[in-house]
């Protein structure tokens, strides 16, 4: 800095000898004063790739203010390292997922592609019903996407014993890529947070409700019948 230089300075602080300490960092904004207002929890926003870890991606979203993808929230494929699939100075949009003030922490996801971008989220909990696209069919069971969730949370498997096949079925060709299934939440993973899901059992809960409705049908009409009687019905048969 020039001697005789004209600066702006803010007020630093007064110490016990009246000295008057000044500094020019007090009048630099800091960035992350506003970043809670600007990138809150849902929103969606493109970003740029600085830096790759085994564990992550950095993604600056503004002037001092980056966010991380965790690699277990890049993709839906198992990968060890995000320059599998992605590079420094790459574009990529986002969505947060979390935001940490006290730590000046963001989370975020890989935002939905257009064509998904409509999906109504879903809350993953345990014996929730949900949607789900299947991904592939493996010999142990099916992997699938939970509609209208981001990161890891929206890996789901539904084991052989769960789809409601019967014992043999080649899994890859009863489920093929793109089919949209109801299945219940039958657990989530602490570790990896991700649920496992069941077919039969969302079969079974659908059973019970309608015999359920059923039976408080036949309470209001005061008659008698068959479950079968009523589904003929509702058919027009």
């Amino acid at each position: 800095m020039e001697i005789g230089r004209d600066v702006e300075i803010g007020h630093s602080k007064i110490d016990e000898r009246g000295k008057i300490w000044l500094s020019r960092r007090a009048l630099v904004k800091d960035p992350w004063s506003e970043a809670r207002e600007a990138f809150p929890e849902g929103s969606r926003h493109t970003g740029k790739i600085t830096r790759l870890e085994k564990f992550g991606v950095f993604v600056e979203l503004a002037d001092g203010v980056e966010g991380l993808i965790h690699v277990s929230d890049l993709t839906l494929k198992r990968i060890e390292h995000p320059k599998e699939i992605v590079k420094e100075g790459d574009t990529i949009e986002v969505v947060v997922a979390n935001f940490d003030s006290r730590n000046h922490k963001i989370a975020l996801h890989p935002a939905p592609p257009p064509e998904r971008a409509n999906e109504e989220p879903q809350k993953v909990t345990r014996n929730a019903i949900v949607k789900v696209e299947v991904i592939r069919g493996e010999a142990a069971g099916v992997v699938v996407r939970i509609l209208g969730v981001t990161g890891r949370g929206a890996r789901g498997f539904i084991p052989g014993g769960q789809t409601g096949t019967e014992r043999g079925t080649d899994l890859r060709k009863k489920f093929p890529p793109g089919q949209i299934l109801q299945v219940k939440v039958v657990d989530i993973d602490p570790r990896r947070g991700e649920p496992k899901l069941s077919v039969r059992q969302a079969a079974e809960d659908e059973e019970r409700r309608a015999h359920r409705d059923y039976r408080q049908q036949l309470a209001r009409e005061g008659g008698f019948g068959t479950l079968g009687d009523l589904l003929a019905k509702k058919l027009g048969r």
